[in-house]
């Protein structure tokens, strides 16, 4: 769990790190005095530096979904599923575990099917007034629209967390006073009462035995 924490955090991070990396890639072709390309800096060579960094894209943005989507759920699932006492009574199996871990993990899946299908399906940049394109399936099983699909699912699923992280904050910070007004002080348990002055009452009587040993 730990390894896969780490593996995500710096995923995300190498993610967010990659444009900077990008802007300074291209910057590094063109002089910064003359405005023009460098000597060293021909067509090939920026196509080569292009092709790498789309691949890294890639790379890092499937990283991500394959993370976020499957493999931090399934190990969620996977710890969540482990019974302590079933486990040494020989009642749950790792074969139980895993089927409990994959049956709530294969949830997410149709979410990540009807979003490619949505990012795939519904024209982006194209004027439907005139109806369905005839020729719209054609092009689409013909063309790559992995990248507009890629958009459309990132970009969904960013607005729905948005959406639920402003609503969950801004409930919390509302009820939070309400909270600390209905919350009884800690002083009226009884219970922390009791402790608190037997705990007390042991570190007067330490007291007065270092006194007592330590006097003048």
């Amino acid at each position: 769990m730990t390894f896969t924490c780490v593996l995500a955090i710096t995923s995300l991070l190498a993610t967010v790190l990659l444009l900077p990396v990008d802007v300074a890639l291209v910057s590094s072709t063109t002089s910064s005095k003359l405005g023009r390309r460098k000597d060293w800096a021909t067509q090939d060579e920026v196509d080569k530096i292009t092709s790498s960094l789309t691949v890294v894209y890639y790379l890092l943005y499937s990283l991500d979904a394959l993370l976020c989507l499957l493999g931090i759920s399934l190990l969620y699932f996977w710890y969540d599923e482990y019974d302590e006492i079933a486990t040494e009574t020989g009642q749950q199996t790792t074969g139980q575990r895993l089927w409990g871990a994959l049956k709530y993990t294969m949830l997410f899946l149709p979410i990540v099917i009807i979003l490619f299908l949505a990012g795939l399906f519904i024209p982006v940049s194209r004027k439907m007034s005139d109806g369905m394109d005839p020729d719209y399936f054609n092009k689409l099983l013909t063309e790559n629209h992995w990248e507009r699909t890629l958009t459309f699912a990132v970009g969904a699923l960013m607005t729905i967390g948005i959406c639920l992280y402003v609503l969950y904050t801004s409930a919390g910070l509302a009820l939070f006073p309400i909270s600390l007004i209905k919350t009884a002080p800690p002083t009226s348990n009884p219970c922390l009462r009791a402790s608190t002055a037997v705990q007390l009452e042991t570190n007067r009587e330490r007291q007065r035995q270092l006194e007592s040993h330590c006097g003048g």
